[in-house]
């Protein structure tokens, strides 16, 4: 039996470095076209990789200077995605037959665009979710051909990323957000996903603005989400940036909400807090609190504050209002004002 046992182990170890031999000598350049390839097909958009090689442990193709370029639906002039490297974890026996299976992709520095059709009711990213494409026009040059597959991976990793949201039908709309770390798991098509993205933004500690949750599978009326948002100890001026928004209020913001997106309807319920309040440069002296329940339809892009409680010090202010982003003015029902 131990004979037996020691023919076995040797067979494996000569197995194993017979493999190590293989990938070390392997140049993973000449799987550029597959890859590019494959990776048009699942992305719906044409792909280019710059030099490629080979890490063992753990084994990764790397790949540096990717850019992925944008559907034809999306005439932004800006590629979907630029990478500074991107890691591609394959399975070990199809590699050693030089064929290449993605797992997991690693991404870093990415810097990724995310685009608003409003009209189409659809972002640039549905395709890789398993929505119909907001356009059958094409994918673009070296897009794949508009085939039915999807992007589906095991994990993706995202550090150090920016994004930039904008919505193609409103000139100027383009905001940048950086330090975006994210972690995606069990991401495809008719499968549950599940996130985490955190930023940090400037003037305050790593992960201070926080996304966590599952969400999928997609359907007509969006990607169902449920999840919780949080930012800790940062500076208001600096989230408001961050979100899009321009206040003359400056503090430390902390809180959180619970966020459930079903039938293309975005509920949050949360609170904020702001310590060391200043108005333009003036402290105000007290902590202010919000505690709101708001929603989000969208389809027709209505904002509906069903509830908004604003506390600061003992002065109580209660409100609720509508707002409609296609540009009809702010409808707001203010509720009391008490002493407490």
């Amino acid at each position: 039996m131990r004979k037996i046992l020691l023919i076995c182990g040797i067979a494996v170890a000569v197995v194993i470095v017979g493999g190590v031999i293989v990938l070390a000598t392997l140049d993973v350049n000449q799987f550029r076209g597959k890859i590019q390839a494959e990776l048009q097909q699942q992305l719906h958009r044409p792909v280019t990789l710059g030099n490629m090689s080979l890490g063992l442990f753990p084994l990764a193709i790397r790949a540096s200077n990717v850019q992925i370029g944008e559907t034809a639906a999306f005439p932004t002039g800006r590629p979907f995605a630029t990478v500074k490297e991107i890691r591609v974890s394959a399975k070990l026996l199809p590699l050693l037959r030089k064929d290449v299976q993605v797992r997991s992709l690693e991404l870093e520095q990415p810097a990724i665009e995310l685009v608003d059709n409003a009209a189409a009711h659809q972002w640039n990213y549905s395709d890789l979710t398993g929505q119909p494409p907001a356009s059958s026009s094409g994918t673009g040059s070296g897009g794949g051909g508009g085939g039915s597959s999807s992007m589906s991976l095991s994990s993706l990793e995202i550090n150090d990323g920016s994004v930039a949201i904008s919505d193609l039908g409103v000139p100027g709309s383009r905001t940048v957000y950086d330090h975006i770390n994210v972690q995606l798991t069990d991401f495809g098509p008719g499968k549950v996903f599940h996130v985490k993205a955190a930023a940090q933004l400037p003037g305050a500690k790593a992960d201070s603005v926080v996304l966590q949750g599952s969400g999928g599978p997609a359907t007509n009326n969006g990607i169902p989400f449920n999840g919780h948002f949080s930012v800790t100890d940062a500076p208001a001026a600096a989230f408001a940036r961050f979100t899009g928004a321009k206040l003359p209020v400056d503090g430390t913001l902390s809180g959180g909400a619970d966020i459930r997106t079903t039938n293309a309807v975005t509920n949050v319920q949360g609170n904020l807090v702001l310590d060391h309040a200043s108005v333009h440069g003036a402290a105000i002296g007290i902590p202010i609190k919000m505690d709101y329940k708001l929603a989000n339809d969208l389809r027709s892009d209505v904002l509906d504050a069903q509830s908004a409680r604003i506390t600061a010090g003992s002065v109580v202010i209660d409100a609720t209002g509508r707002l409609d982003n296609k540009h009809t003015p702010l409808t707001a029902r203010p509720g009391r004002r008490t002493p407490m």
